[in-house]
């Protein structure tokens, strides 16, 4: 094997040959990984992928060109199809289950093709980047498909092509879309293997679909909540980017927490804090959006205005707008807790609560103008007394529907 691979260098004549040397390679490919299949010598696959790889990398040193852009992916392609099918075909063949050799030439193989995919089109074709790792997700999906329907015992295999394929997906998507379609594209991506990981009954899927989504809370928390259209003169209350990729985020986390709560039979017991943990996070997702919303309509304002009064003046109807918001939210929270008898929404509304009484003692009494101060302390005190009210008359039941 080394000395079939090693025939090209030492019969060079300096002049490029491509289709005759790519041929050659594949021709020499073909026998090795036959050899490798019948005798079950897995180390002449790994052999063989590694020569080809270092024949790639001196080819292109020495000869390519944009103009070979074409044929050279062609060549690559092939390769990857070919190492793709070999590196599993013996297992579903003869019903072996894998071990860690052949994943690992799985992922190797599909790493470099992409790698060298990228390097050759990012120049002239970025376009078309995230277009062609769609189509090495579907591969991997079919092949996995096959691996599932020929080798069904042999679940290790079966898992490594659908992991590959959902980075594959997952990666197409920042590649090819931008900005906020990034966060809607994840978001998406979410639910639907949420929905798949319980139509399969593969928790493994869950927890990718997990995964994605803390990326697409991090994405939101710490891109796109910095929204640099937010002081434009255009700006656009809700209906904007911010708005669009936040609002596909949590469907998707309400989406989820509905499949969880619907499949709670299917679920391991260290997934059932889930559906209430994905409704605590959609809920704060959209305080979080409402907040920054509220604070970047009211700062166009504050950055525009050149009169000190003016501008504090605008600030005291900001946080007054927050608060009021905050306390707002936890009556519509506690509502639908009680209605749907939902735990964890009530919890999240009384913590709020707290927060937003704490707000305006320590933050909104402080920083206001005189006349919004006492609007802050009016509404404050209306609400405390009448929560109090509540407690001593309801005192049993609230207790009652806070802890069960």
């Amino acid at each position: 094997t080394v000395g079939g691979f090693t025939t090209p260098a030492l019969l060079s004549t300096g002049k490029d040959n491509q289709n005759g040397l790519f041929t050659y390679i594949l021709l020499l490919d073909l026998g090795v990984l036959t050899l490798g299949y019948f005798k079950n010598w897995r180390v002449l696959n790994l052999l063989a992928f590694f020569f080809t790889q270092l024949i790639f990398v001196g080819w292109n040193l020495n000869f390519y060109n944009s103009t070979k852009l074409w044929r050279t992916e062609f060549w690559l392609t092939v390769f990857f199809l070919l190492f793709a099918v070999m590196s599993f075909l013996y297992n579903i063949t003869h019903q072996r289950k894998s071990t860690f050799r052949d994943p690992s030439l799985i992922t190797l193989n599909g790493g470099c093709y992409f790698l060298w995919t990228y390097g050759l089109l990012e120049s002239q074709y970025s376009d078309y980047l995230g277009f062609y790792a769609v189509l090495m997700a579907i591969v991997y999906v079919a092949l996995g498909s096959v691996a599932y329907r020929r080798a069904q015992e042999d679940s290790y295999l079966f898992l490594v092509f659908l992991g590959l394929g959902l980075t594959c997906l997952t990666v197409a998507i920042p590649i090819q879309l931008k900005q906020n379609w990034t966060t809607v594209g994840w978001s998406a991506e979410a639910a639907v293997l949420t929905w798949v990981g319980f139509h399969l009954d593969s928790s493994k899927t869950r927890r990718a679909a997990l995964l994605i989504v803390t990326m697409v809370v991090f994405r939101l928390l710490f891109l796109d909540s910095s929204f640099s259209g937010a002081f434009a003169d255009d700006f656009t209350f809700l209906f904007n980017k911010r708005g669009m990729a936040f609002a596909a985020a949590v469907l998707s986390l309400f989406a989820m927490a509905y499949l969880y709560h619907r499949n709670r039979e299917k679920l391991a017991d260290i997934e059932h804090w889930l559906t209430g943990g994905l409704f605590i996070g959609a809920n704060l997702l959209v305080l979080f959006f409402l907040t920054t919303e509220i604070s970047s309509s009211f700062e166009a304002d504050y950055y525009r205005a050149s009169d000190y009064q003016l501008k504090r003046d605008i600030r005291s109807r900001m946080q007054l707008s927050i608060s009021a918001l905050w306390g707002f939210y936890s009556i519509v929270l506690v509502t639908v807790g009680i209605l749907r008898r939902v735990q964890p929404l009530r919890l999240l509304a009384i913590i709020l609560f707290a927060a937003t009484i704490v707000k305006v003692f320590f933050v909104d009494l402080g920083e206001m103008e005189k006349i919004y101060r006492i609007i802050a302390s009016i509404g404050l005190g209306v609400i405390l007394l009448a929560v109090s009210m509540m407690y001593q008359r309801y005192r049993t039941q609230i207790n009652e529907f806070v802890l069960k």
